[in-house]
């Protein structure tokens, strides 16, 4: 789950709608609405980060900045074209909006629908992430984070799965993983961005792998990595874990081993 997320998160910040970029995480991913140019309609990144009005996420840090107690930094996913859209692959996200109160950022996101056992995760993952994102670039605390869901749901073709999960029960120990370092994050997410797309294009070597830093972006940047070595390759998985910064993300790469 956690690199499918990381891959996710990825696919939005470049400003992607590519089917291609997300099925190299989610392989089995249920995204349609392609078209002849391999594009996703209802693609989150352009949404977020694409030109003018759709520079949605550069505009409400710059709106925050400006205006710090604005109640308008809102970013709309679902768009009123989207009702006259024929493809099944439709934003379920309807906004996300953000409010600085007392210096700490909050969020609080609405869903129109989501599914419980494949969505949410990655959702309430990737959200929280562009959440923090949002409160580095304009120097606040992260503040509470509330997702409010229309239809939640589970398949059928999940049910078994979900059961098998819920009967793990609660895990004693918890682990978090690292804050995102102070000042502006643009600089590690394009380094991040540009890490990610050399390494999907089969264009990183293994040894650069070990070089990266051992900074918060470096590790992510292994992660990626990582979710694109062979399960079988458990020398390489191995040696990704033992060069991470952290330690949170260290179980679930060798976890990969036994997977």
């Amino acid at each position: 789950m956690l690199f499918s997320a990381v891959g996710e998160l990825n696919w939005y910040l470049a400003g992607s709608n590519r089917r291609s970029f997300i099925q190299s995480y989610l392989p089995r991913s249920v995204y349609e609405g392609v078209d002849h140019h391999d594009h996703l309609r209802g693609a989150y990144g352009p949404r977020l980060r694409g030109r003018r009005y759709n520079a949605q996420l550069a505009n409400i840090i710059d709106l925050l900045k400006h205006k710090p107690n604005t109640r308008q930094a809102v970013i709309q996913l679902f768009d009123r074209r989207d009702l006259h859209s024929k493809v099944r692959d439709l934003p379920c996200t309807c906004t996300i909006q953000f409010l600085l109160r007392g210096g700490k950022l909050s969020a609080i996101t609405y869903m129109r629908s989501n599914d419980a056992y494949r969505g949410l995760p990655h959702d309430i993952y990737c959200f929280t992430m562009l959440q923090e994102i949002v409160a580095r670039a304009i120097g606040a605390e992260l503040g509470d984070y509330q997702h409010i869901v229309g239809s939640l749901h589970i398949y059928d073709r999940d049910a078994i799965f979900a059961e098998q999960y819920l009967e793990e029960g609660v895990h004693p120990e918890r682990e978090y993983m690292d804050r995102m370092p102070p000042g502006d994050p643009w600089n590690g997410i394009e380094t991040l961005l540009s890490w990610e797309r050399r390494t999907r294009l089969k264009k990183t070597t293994a040894s650069e792998v070990l070089e990266l830093p051992q900074t918060y972006w470096g590790d992510l940047g292994r992660v990626v990595a990582a979710s694109h070595v062979p399960k079988s390759d458990s020398q390489r998985l191995r040696a990704i874990a033992d060069s991470l910064g952290t330690t949170f993300f260290r179980s679930y790469i060798l976890d990969r081993i036994h997977s």
